[in-house]
């Protein structure tokens, strides 16, 4: 009796035991799913933070919407639509912005825009277009190359004060169109790394005792820089700088996360400009105006609590007049502006 005893006891145990093991076991799924629950609600509340900040924005400077619609889309917004006083309303945050590539396409229209807006723009280039002097900005800084270390260190010895936003622009495209089969122009290559990524990062280096707590730098970026977006090869030169500009972006924002400093890394979209006109007839290529107006409306109704220490590759995909901003890397929240 003593042994049947004893084997009902142990029996009663372990019982007892799977019990408690599925119960924690239980316990561990609930956790983990109120966890995920609780992870993608802060993300939504967040996003329509983001949102009403945007809408409490546009509503202060007396216009409807700065997101347009589809009959909008390719219309610039205009001086006559959006007047000087109106839009300091939104460029109270905004003091002094430098745009290093500047005398054409997207950089220009940065320029543009953001004189209007207001801001103490500063233009940088190798040589100032005609367009570029007629906008009659704050300054424009010419023979400037930021393959040259010399050029860069003249840049941030200018008494320009705080630099509030730091636009990094400047970029070629050599060997966008080179081949394996074809043979590779390995000067190219490199000429595309010293510009595309190289001189950004001494840029950067060279104005940071002018960026402080609250300044915003943005590195234009290329889709054409993704390892996973890459499905036709080719462009090696351009990939490879892009890639490693990206890198510098990630680098950046850890970096100066301490100092208070956001950074940005942004593809502007399927631009019309030089360097893609190969492909100007292709479906969904849009204007510098759209693209500068875009990049411009997102990075205005980023606030620094997000955009601090984060990365933001944003893929712009554009169909319907829609653009969607999709960041494929590190912790950021996706972010839909149509």
């Amino acid at each position: 009796m003593g042994n049947k005893a004893l084997g009902a006891r142990k029996r009663q145990l372990g019982a007892v035991n799977h019990i408690n093991a599925c119960s924690l076991g239980w316990l561990m799924c609930i956790f983990q799913v109120t966890f995920r629950a609780i992870h993608f609600l802060d993300g939504k509340v967040r996003d329509v933070h983001s949102r009403k900040h945007t809408i409490c924005t546009e509503r202060n400077i007396g216009r409807k919407s700065l997101v347009r619609t589809s009959a909008q889309f390719e219309s610039p917004i205009s001086p006559d639509l959006v007047t000087r006083a109106e839009m300091k309303g939104i460029s109270s945050a905004f003091t002094t912005s430098i745009v290093i590539g500047c005398n054409r396409g997207i950089g220009l229209e940065l320029c543009k825009q953001l004189h209007i807006r207001g801001d103490r723009v500063v233009g940088v280039c190798r040589k100032a277009s005609d367009e570029l002097k007629a906008l009659g900005l704050w300054k424009v800084m010419e023979n400037m190359d930021i393959t040259v270390e010399e050029d860069t260190r003249r840049l941030g010895a200018d008494n320009l004060g705080t630099v509030d936003n730091l636009w990094l622009n400047a970029g070629i495209g050599d060997g966008i169109e080179d081949s394996l089969v074809e043979g590779l122009n390995y000067g190219q290559i490199l000429r595309s790394f010293e510009t595309n990524a190289v001189g950004p990062l001494r840029c950067v280096q060279s104005f940071l005792p002018s960026l402080k707590r609250g300044s915003k730098v943005l590195l234009v970026t290329s889709r054409m820089g993704s390892v996973e977006d890459n499905t036709s090869g080719g462009s090696y030169g351009y990939r490879m700088s892009k890639a490693a500009l990206n890198i510098v972006g990630k680098s950046l924002s850890l970096d100066l996360l301490h100092k208070g400093i956001a950074v940005l890394v942004l593809h502007p979209g399927f631009v019309k400009t030089d360097m893609t006109k190969l492909y100007w007839g292709e479906k969904g290529i849009i204007s510098p105006a759209t693209s500068a107006q875009e990049d411009l409306h997102y990075y205005m109704g980023m606030s620094i609590k997000r955009w601090m220490g984060f990365m933001e590759i944003c893929r712009k995909f554009r169909t319907c007049c829609e653009s969607y901003y999709l960041l494929p890397i590190g912790s950021c929240n996706c972010v839909a502006n149509s």
